[in-house]
């Protein structure tokens, strides 16, 4: 993940990146704190699986 960060930074001069992890994924959460993101957003019962409701939570990486 840290190559895709530093290629989006120095070839596409992006700023900042977000990304969608639904509730039931702590292993996921846990990667993108690993790599500077902070949560910023709850989306509540953002999508449906299995007929269980699931809220997503967004995530937040800015990079000088």
């Amino acid at each position: 993940m840290s190559q895709l960060i530093n290629i989006a930074q120095s070839k596409f001069n992006i700023t900042q990146l977000k990304a969608l992890v639904l509730e039931n994924n702590p292993a996921s959460m846990r990667v993108l704190k690993k790599f500077g993101f902070q949560a910023i957003n709850t989306n509540v019962n953002a999508i449906t699986i299995n007929g269980r409701r699931l809220s997503c939570i967004e995530f937040c990486a800015k990079y000088a």
